[in-house]
């Protein structure tokens, strides 16, 4: 049950990392914060997305894209 959660949170994370593929995640973190003052997104929940996004690529779970060259 917790690996069927994990992949459900990382779908949008990788979707992100698809549409804005940058290393260490800014412009992924640059959104959150731009969504969360613009009130698209309620503060602690912006936080809480970049905290797991932050906890998931620590732990290796999110590896870059291999290229497509």
């Amino acid at each position: 049950m917790a690996s069927r959660a994990l992949s459900a949170a990382a779908v949008p994370v990788t979707a992100a990392r698809r549409a804005l593929p940058a290393k260490d995640g800014l412009p992924l973190y640059a959104g959150l914060g731009a969504l969360a003052v613009f009130g698209a997104l309620e503060w602690p929940l912006a936080v809480g997305i970049g905290i797991g996004y932050a906890v998931l690529r620590r732990s290796g779970l999110l590896d870059p894209p291999a290229s497509s060259r």
